[in-house]
């Protein structure tokens, strides 16, 4: 809970934060090597940090002493002291700078003036005890210097690697916030290298897609574990399919402060599964229309004359099928005579026999004349104890008659 004794002057510099913010990240990237060489978007990080601070500080939401930690954590990077002392100096500078601003118009700006000095003052003295107690502690400078290279090769040397991987790595702490991305992130965004850091999700994506990630992004915390999901993601070169696996980050602690995604492109993958898929379906579907003409086969045998033989079993289906293909046949060949030949049935029941019936009825209406032929004694009697009515219907006992006897009656018709 803030206890500040100087409201007006935290409102006025709270407003001129991101103000203050830039021109410090300006300076910094000027006059602190250390800081130009992790780039800009760490500088800024640094700076937005620094700001904040020490505006905590001023509304007594924070210590006096905590600037100068924030700034110490450059020493404990590896800046030199010298270095160190010029980041606190540039903020010092900006800080007054604004506060003068805000003399003629802001209430208690002095007293704001005065803790603020009481606050750079107190980070001063954090700096000169800090390399004070290094001058006499014998601390070995250049073995920590040492131990600090060999730390930033080996950063240097992972983040080669994961720049270089075929893959998609990102972290984000607790709040959605990126922290890490390599080289494959940005290139598929289209983003600047590092611009990502301190983004958010709905700073470059859809709301759909920011749904998503954060969704598996809050799965993933609440297992504790790796869990794995695809996610669609639009980046430069269109929607892609990604293959990711999200896991949270613990502290010493053992708890979690973010969360890391690695991420696979499968785009071509599930494209070439999906023509794979097609092409089975395609297949089968031709098999399918193979399979139905040779069910149900039209043979035209002669002008004005088609023959339809019939072989194994007839359900419902097939039945249906018999009927639209000697209908289509019927009108495609201007058929006069339409041959069902029985022969090869294994049995004559009631559906075979209403099939029949309908199938001859339905070719009358289009002018053809059907004859049924291959009738056997077994199929006859049960066509007699079914009582189906063959009005209508020429029945012959063998194939040869029906082919003699259509043509004949064709010829006929011809005259």
């Amino acid at each position: 809970m803030s206890n500040s004794t100087v409201p007006g002057p935290f409102v006025f510099l709270s407003s001129r934060a991101p103000e203050m913010s830039a021109a410090i990240t300006r300076d910094a990237l000027d006059e602190l090597p250390m800081l130009a060489k992790a780039g800009a978007a760490e500088a800024a990080a640094w700076a937005e940090a620094a700001v904040g601070v020490a505006l905590r500080a001023l509304d007594g939401a924070a210590g006096l002493e905590a600037l100068g930690a924030h700034v110490l954590s450059l020493a404990a990077k590896g800046a030199p002291a010298e270095e160190v002392g010029r980041a606190l100096a540039l903020c010092r500078r900006h800080f007054l700078r604004a506060c003068v601003r805000a003399l003629p118009e802001v209430p208690g700006a002095a007293e704001g003036i005065e803790r603020l000095s009481a606050c750079f003052d107190v980070a001063s003295e954090a700096l000169l005890q800090h390399y004070a107690a290094l001058a006499t502690s014998g601390h070995d400078a250049t073995v920590h210097r040492q131990n600090l290279d060999r730390l930033e090769r080996s950063r240097a040397e992972v983040q080669a690697i994961l720049d270089n991987a075929p893959i998609v790595v990102f972290v984000k702490d607790l709040d959605g916030v990126f922290t890490f991305s390599n080289r494959q992130f940005d290139e598929n965004c289209n983003l600047p290298r590092g611009w990502i850091l301190g983004k958010r999700d709905g700073d470059f994506l859809p709301p759909e897609t920011v749904k998503q990630n954060r969704d598996n992004d809050a799965l993933a915390l609440a297992a504790g574990r790796p869990l794995e999901s695809e996610e669609i993601i639009p980046t430069a070169e269109g929607t892609r399919i990604y293959m990711v696996s999200k896991f949270p980050l613990f502290n010493t602690n053992g708890e979690p402060y973010a969360v890391c995604g690695v991420s696979l492109d499968i785009t071509a993958r599930k494209q070439a599964e999906e023509e794979r898929a097609q092409l089975a379906k395609d297949i089968i579907d031709a098999q399918h229309v193979a399979l139905r003409a040779l069910s149900t086969p039209l043979l035209p045998i002669a002008r004005g004359v088609v023959l339809m033989p019939l072989i194994g079993a007839i359900d419902a289906t097939r039945a249906a099928l018999v009927l639209e293909t000697l209908l289509d046949g019927v009108g495609a060949h201007q058929a006069e005579v339409a041959i069902l030949d029985i022969t090869g049935l294994r049995e004559v029941d009631a559906d075979v026999a209403s099939g029949i019936v309908q199938a001859a009825q339905a070719a009358a209406l289009l002018g053809a004349e059907v004859v049924l032929t291959g009738v056997r004694p077994a199929a006859a009697r049960a066509l007699i104890e079914l009582g189906v009515d063959m009005r209508g219907l020429k029945t012959l006992s063998t194939l040869q008659q029906g082919v003699t006897y259509a043509i004949t009656r064709s010829r006929a018709r011809a005259r």
